[in-house]
């Protein structure tokens, strides 16, 4: 039996980046586990990433191109080369170019994986402007909201484990990110910091919450308004930064008064002075951070709001950009 090469690396089939040991054997992938040592995921791996060696090895995996024979539902397909398949993608391109303009294409992807800058690069030398995504359904709302009102994304950067306050919002964690985030959730929640959960579901962190705020589907911006307005009545805020590092605020006074706990509590079906214990939790136990999920506060009719005010309760508590709060980081080390 040939020897067995460990290699220390990250797993690839998602954001979260857990650190896993890869067996090479003969050249080819033998085995795969989690890596007790890297810093945040600490051996944790998921069933997609234990199923690399039969996602890469599996015998019905596509690995040549193929092209379809006669119209479209017939299911027959022939394999050709890489050379052809390009050269045939290039000649439709071109021709669609010639016809009718560059701007005729649109080119698209979905989740990458280190894609984007030959994408845009393609882009220019075609000539077309043309991009779509589907950053709608994942998390460019959550990005989007919080650029356009701070300057900055503090989504992904939460300091969960040394925060004295969690507030998941729309975010599940435990089912889309446990290998990133669960193991500081848990040192956070042994050691007693303030967990707030606002989820329809009654999802398990719910059941660990302090306080577990079931909104109504499609509320959640009246309820952060609620929470802002609460705050600001009750002088919570946080005056210096408020003062030295806000513009609006008079402005954000106003529009936030007509959403108060009763009126609130009628809108997101969630009872007032549940509302109203939550905003004081939030805004007393710093520093404290808001977890935002790439679903629950991004597939909504108003989600590009939802996530401003957010970004704003963040903000006028003083936990925007601190350690300890919700953290300007590019890209999580």
């Amino acid at each position: 039996m040939k020897d067995t090469t460990i290699k220390r690396t990250i797993c690839f089939e998602c954001h979260s980046r857990c650190g896993v040991l890869i067996g090479v054997q003969g050249g080819k992938l033998s085995d795969i586990k989690g890596d007790k040592d890297h810093p945040f995921s600490k051996g944790f791996t998921c069933p997609k990433g234990r199923a690399v060696k039969e996602t890469v090895y599996h015998p019905e995996r596509l690995t040549k191109p193929i092209k379809r024979l006669g119209g479209k539902g017939k299911g027959k397909w022939k394999e050709i080369s890489w050379p052809e398949a390009l050269s045939e993608m290039a000649h439709h391109l071109l021709k669609i170019r010639e016809t009718y303009g560059a701007e005729a294409v649109v080119f698209g992807q979905g989740t990458t994986r280190g894609l984007p800058p030959y994408i845009n690069r393609l882009l220019r030398l075609f000539g077309s402007p043309n991009f779509m995504g589907t950053q709608n359904l994942s998390g460019h709302p959550v990005v989007a909201g919080s650029v356009h009102t701070c300057g900055f994304s503090f989504m992904g950067s939460p300091d969960y484990k040394n925060s004295q306050c969690l507030l998941l919002w729309g975010h599940n964690p435990q089912a889309s990110f446990p290998g990133l985030y669960m193991n500081d959730i848990n040192e956070a929640v042994k050691r007693r910091a303030k967990l707030i959960v606002v989820d329809p579901r009654e999802i398990p962190l719910a059941t660990r919450a302090d306080l577990w705020l079931r909104v109504r589907p499609g509320t959640d911006a009246a309820l952060a308004l609620g929470m802002i307005n609460c705050i600001i009545e009750k002088e919570l805020f946080d005056k210096n930064f408020v003062e030295n590092w806000t513009i609006g605020f008079e402005e954000l006074k106003d529009h936030s008064k007509t959403f108060t706990l009763d009126r609130v509590a009628e809108i997101t079906w969630v009872p007032a002075e549940l509302i109203e214990k939550a905003a004081e939790t939030f805004a007393t136990s710093k520093p404290a951070c808001i977890g935002p999920g790439m679903a629950g506060v991004c597939q909504n009719t108003n989600s590009f709001q939802l996530n401003r005010a957010i970004t704003i309760l963040s903000s006028i508590t003083g936990n925007l950009d601190i350690s300890q709060g919700g953290m300007y980081i590019i890209h999580r080390p």
